[in-house]
């Protein structure tokens, strides 16, 4: 049945025995449930196109076929069969477990198959009919796969369709074998819609440990030249920035390098390539000593000696475009205030297209819930303690303020910015 077909590159052997003598052959009694059988399983491996991990779907197409009461259980209660371990409302994991239990109970007579099928399908099902607890961290083993056990791989199974997050696993697939070309890396996100790329570069984190070497220096030059393109979006209470995630992947692409000497290298090497000072200022905090954002991974002089010509060069003369600076107060603050020979201010009659960018760039969002409710509240601030040390006061704040109306339009972001601006220069100041 699976002659010429594709999912054959995703067949376990090491799982198969088991699951063929433990879960099929059970169900099967005859030459018609052969035919049944076989007639089904090739119908659903042609439409999935080899996607989904080969001897898994073999055991739910025997359930299916034999067993529909059980299937129609599983389909309808998919999250419980694969919420991992977490530490999440006590009654989801009672539900949980009453959900798995009739999953079982709509067996009847075939119930030690199905609690075996379990077993081998639905490992995170397993603590709730007295087995072993899984956590999280297995998620992404199953992802990678393309079992069953995983969320999304089972919602494919089910609805012959990805869910955004499998499109997403997909794509960094690609981009995986890709690490190590840098034209190819790059041409594969020009392709990719801009408002996919955050979700793609999230899902190469599940390859962390599996980087090759050469693609090291690659992968952080063209992750960290995507940060400038990613949009804003947005963002639930505990969610990870944009740029925190493509951060993320490049600390594990780097953290493969085994000594200190070998990240200098590929750090100082990196830099040029890299195109807004946004950008070479995360790889810099990255891997060096600052508190609650360094990773220390280059020798505490490398990193000293790095950061004061990286301060020098910004302190020489800034980009003519500071569109794509999508962190430029940060940069600045760092390159002026903290690192370098000595502390200087940033100067209110550079640009106006200077000014504005700071501005923009030191909104914050500050997000919150009442007590119990879902609805989150959104309220814009600004990093104004850090602008007000930049510039060396309020009154020269005030001016590159001023500066920054020229290039303002009505309505626009940056018009919410300096307004927002005006209310702190006149004494506002949030209660929270």
């Amino acid at each position: 049945m699976l002659r010429d077909l594709p999912g054959f590159d995703r067949f376990d052997e090491d799982r198969w025995p088991d699951v063929l003598l433990d879960v099929i052959k059970p169900l099967i009694r005859n030459m018609r449930d052969v035919r049944r059988y076989a007639a089904s399983a090739r119908i659903t491996l042609r439409s999935l196109g080899g996607q989904v991990q080969l001897v898994d779907l073999l055991a739910l197409e025997a359930v299916r076929v034999f067993l529909p009461d059980v299937f129609l259980r599983i389909a309808s209660d998919r999250t419980a069969m694969t919420a991992t371990r977490s530490f999440g409302s006590p009654a989801d994991d009672d539900h949980h477990a009453k959900a798995v239990q009739q999953v079982i109970d709509a067996a009847r007579d075939q119930g030690a198959v199905v609690r075996t099928a379990i077993t081998h399908l639905f490992p995170s099902a397993l603590r709730h009919i007295g087995g072993s607890s899984y956590g999280r961290e297995w998620e992404s083993s199953w992802l990678k796969a393309r079992r069953v056990a995983h969320a999304d791989i089972l919602r494919l199974y089910l609805e012959r369709a990805y869910t955004s997050g499998m499109t997403a696993f997909t794509d960094a697939e690609r981009a995986f074998e890709l690490l190590s070309e840098r034209p190819a890396l790059e041409q594969l996100f020009s392709t990719i819609e801009v408002e996919r790329a955050e979700d793609v570069i999230a899902a190469l984190e599940n390859y962390e440990g599996e980087y090759p070497r050469e693609a090291v220096p690659i992968g952080t030059i063209v992750l960290l030249n995507i940060m400038p393109t990613l949009p804003d979006r947005p963002r639930g209470i505990l969610a990870l920035d944009a740029r925190l995630v493509v951060s993320r992947v490049v600390l594990r692409l780097l953290r493969q390098l085994p000594t200190p000497e070998e990240v200098a290298s590929v750090v100082k090497d990196a830099l040029p390539e890299i195109t807004t000072l946004s950008s070479r200022f995360q790889l810099l905090l990255l891997v060096g000593y600052v508190d609650g954002a360094g990773h220390k991974l280059i020798a505490q002089e490398v990193a000293d000696e790095i950061e004061a010509d990286f301060a020098a060069a910004v302190r020489s003369g800034l980009p003519a475009d500071v569109s794509g600076e999508w962190d430029l107060l940060t940069t600045l603050y760092w390159a002026y205030r903290r690192w370098g020979a000595e502390p200087s201010t940033l100067d209110p009659d550079l640009s106006p297209d200077v000014h504005a960018q700071v501005l923009l760039t030191a909104e914050s969002e500050r997000r919150s819930t009442s007590g119990s409710g879902r609805v989150i509240r959104r309220k814009t601030r600004l990093r104004w303690d850090a602008l007000v040390e930049l510039y060396g006061g309020e009154d020269s704040l005030r001016k590159a303020v001023e500066s920054a109306r020229i290039p303002m339009q009505e309505g626009s972001r940056l018009a919410t910015v300096v307004n927002l601006a005006d209310k702190y220069l006149e004494g506002w100041r949030p209660a929270d």
